[in-house]
């Protein structure tokens, strides 16, 4: 019994540690971090970093943003490229005066290579009445 719980425990940390959570670019990967829980008002801005962690992947890298709630958009263009090198992109999202208060709204945001591979993580998007 023992040495069965010793390979689960040995596949499930390889499993974490290589496969799980990382898109391959190339020989390389990257891993897409959760961006922080958004909190809005109706008809205010504001800033939302999107970082991806590179291991050797030095190709530009496609975020995007996805399924937002109602009323709520990206300032600028919704797509923005990592150049090479870089590991964040600034997105600013904004309430428009009417939008829906709403809580706990998952949203998503999606990172792509050029090669291919993508990585998705989601959040949540609160949009307060204006006061």
């Amino acid at each position: 019994m023992r040495v069965r719980v010793g390979g689960w425990i040995a596949f499930a940390a390889t499993w974490a540690l290589l496969g799980c959570g990382r898109a391959s670019c190339g020989d390389a990967s990257f891993r897409l971090v959760a961006p922080v829980d958004q909190c809005l008002r109706q008809g205010a801005a504001k800033r939302a970093d999107v970082v991806v962690v590179r291991r050797a992947c030095d190709r530009p890298i496609q975020v995007e943003f996805l399924d937002l709630p109602e009323g709520v958009s990206v300032r600028g263009a919704n797509v923005a490229s990592i150049p090479p090198g870089y590991v964040k992109t600034e997105f600013v999202l904004v309430a428009a005066p009417d939008a829906r208060p709403v809580d706990g709204h998952r949203a998503r945001v999606v990172a792509r290579a050029d090669d291919g591979s993508a990585m998705k993580e989601f959040f949540n998007v609160r949009v307060e009445p204006k006061e």
